[in-house]
């Protein structure tokens, strides 16, 4: 099963997912009510199709949750999540092991992304990684939210790869994983859930198994 990309999702694949939570609480604390809608409409956003113009699409929506303006709602939007937001994972403690498994991955040729749902901004200088990735990618970019087929055909077209020379790296089922899966590409799940449901090619707890396996001779590009 020869592979010739790597890809992974961001926030709670590169780090334990609980993490997002806690290095968010100062944030969450502050804007409760604004969180919490945003929330709301973000789940609305994954399900319209088709959509003109996901920004403006989401901004609509928060504007009917709170009872704002488009163009106040807008802003919010621009100024909590795409600015202040970001400054949260600043020191951000990753999964152990990654970094290693990214050495080794580019060591052996392969091709390396992300693709998160929100714009990535200073993410990966925040982690330490921006070396080792050759793309990085938001799933806004390409119009949808994942598990739309759309942020992962992009992805496919910037590795400039086939979705089955692609492993896509995840931690939710129902975005990464069924999303991945949907056009062809094969993935890797970590996470505790283990049920079947989760049809997943590799389902792993710790970075050290996925490099075990990415050792293998099936899994082995060359």
């Amino acid at each position: 099963m020869s592979i010739k990309a790597v890809a992974f999702d961001i926030d709670g694949t590169l780090y334990p997912n609980i993490l997002m939570y806690v290095y968010s609480i100062p944030f969450f604390l502050a804007y409760p009510r604004f969180v919490f809608h945003f929330g709301k409409v973000r789940r609305k956003v994954r399900k319209i199709r088709p959509i003109e113009n996901l920004r403006s699409a989401q901004a609509l929506l928060l504007s009917k949750e709170m009872g704002i303006s488009e163009e106040k709602a807008s802003d919010l939007i621009a100024r909590r999540i795409y600015r202040q937001w970001e400054a949260c994972f600043h020191g951000m403690i990753l999964y152990p092991g990654i970094k290693r498994l990214l050495s080794e991955l580019k060591n052996r040729g392969l091709k390396l992304a992300v693709l998160s749902d929100f714009p990535i901004g200073k993410k990966l200088h925040y982690f330490r990684l921006a070396g080792y990735f050759d793309h990085a990618l938001s799933s806004e970019s390409s119009g949808y939210l994942k598990p739309n087929p759309e942020p992962f055909q992009a992805l496919a077209a910037a590795l400039g790869f086939s979705p089955g020379e692609i492993l896509f790296v995840g931690n939710s089922w129902r975005y990464d994983i069924a999303g991945a899966s949907e056009i062809g590409m094969k993935t890797a799940y970590i996470g505790v859930k283990r049920g079947n449901k989760i049809c997943a090619d590799i389902k792993f707890l710790w970075y050290k198994e996925l490099r075990s396996i990415l050792g293998e001779e099936q899994w082995n590009s060359r």
